[in-house]
């Protein structure tokens, strides 16, 4: 049997503070079949449809940040909706401009041999 939930909204307009905002109430199905029962088979589908599309899409560009496009397709070729997706294998651009700098200050040498051998990387 549905539930009644309780759903909060607001909309703030850039030049009004206040804007407005209040509740709704809305009968939730339990269950797929109640889904199905309450809005038809087509309304279900196309939702879940587009949920799992704009879930791939947050994949796509989480992997292609990283500038590998054919990693993004092997990436969405792996995920099962519903599943977490793996976010990243590597360190953050932040995480690593951090620990460089860590390094230049507790070894320097260290941190210039790190630095020499990105800028070859780079260069490649």
């Amino acid at each position: 049997m549905p539930k009644v939930e309780t759903y909060n909204f607001s909309k703030r307009k850039k030049d009004d503070a206040e804007g407005f905002s209040g509740q709704f109430t809305m009968e939730i199905p339990e269950t797929l079949a109640e889904a199905v029962s309450m809005w038809g088979e087509d309304v279900v589908l196309s939702k879940a449809t587009q949920s799992v599309i704009i879930d791939g899409q947050g994949i796509a560009r989480r992997v292609g940040e990283q500038g590998d496009m054919e990693k993004v397709q092997l990436s969405i070729n792996e995920w099962t909706p519903g599943v977490a997706a793996n976010r990243s294998s590597g360190t953050s651009n932040t995480a690593l401009m951090k620990q460089l700098k860590a390094l230049k200050q507790s070894d320097p040498g260290k941190h210039a041999e790190v630095m020499e051998m990105l800028n070859a990387k780079e260069a490649e």
